[in-house]
């Protein structure tokens, strides 16, 4: 979770909370990434929503 925790707050996104359960992003998203590899994308933007989902697959969780 450090590892793909680190690479999108590089992205660009402000790290909030940094616990064993979570850890959440502000930036152009509200993001919560969990220990799972699961990433929450909280947006109204369907369109910005896809794109950090793909950011995630296949930069981000590569890690």
């Amino acid at each position: 979770m450090e590892s793909v925790g680190n690479t999108i707050e590089k992205a660009g996104y402000e790290v909030g909370i940094r616990t064993r359960l979570c850890w959440t992003f502000s930036g152009p998203c509200d993001l919560t990434l969990y220990p799972s590899g699961k990433l929450l994308v909280k947006t109204e933007d369907k369109e910005l929503a896809a794109e950090v989902a793909k950011l995630h697959v296949e930069t981000w969780a590569n890690s």
